[in-house]
């Protein structure tokens, strides 16, 4: 689950909202898509250009928590483009992220993988184009384990 932490985002971030899932998909991953085939699936490399994380609204009124929630297969996710983000900040919870709760620090970057999650980078990002800096962990709303991050270049 996540959310834009600052109000009017929703107004300046680029989403694509026409390309149909060719995986099921959780909010918070991050995907990469094609205007021209209209489809979006995970990414083939973690340093390509042009990634975008999958922000949907709950419209699925069955759905108790908000991290069960998929966009299935033909299904249309929201995609906002990460560059579109530069400098913006996100609260979200850790169920996109691989990397243990207790090993994430303040100041450590989130990179995407090709499995459409985050993990800690070990190394460089020089070759990421986008990138998530944990400014904060929180319990996300009294949810659990949070972080409040930035997208910045990599």
């Amino acid at each position: 689950m996540l959310k834009f932490k600052e109000l009017g985002n929703y107004k300046n971030a680029v989403n694509v909202g026409f390309c149909a899932a060719e995986v099921v998909l959780h909010n918070g991953m991050v995907v990469e898509f094609d205007k021209k085939t209209k489809k979006a699936k995970l990414p083939t490399s973690a340093t390509a250009a042009g990634l975008a994380i999958v922000m949907n609204i709950i419209d699925k009124p069955e759905i108790a928590n908000p991290n069960d929630y998929t966009i299935e297969v033909g299904e249309y996710p929201r995609l906002f483009i990460l560059e579109s983000l530069k400098d913006r900040m996100i609260s979200m919870d850790c169920d996109q992220v691989t990397t243990s709760y207790g090993s994430i620090d303040v100041d450590d970057v989130l990179i995407p993988n090709t499995s459409g999650k985050w993990e800690v980078a070990s190394s460089s990002t020089s070759s990421y184009p986008f990138v998530l800096k944990v400014l904060e962990k929180n319990n996300f709303g009294g949810e659990g384990e949070g972080l409040l991050v930035q997208v910045v270049t990599g």
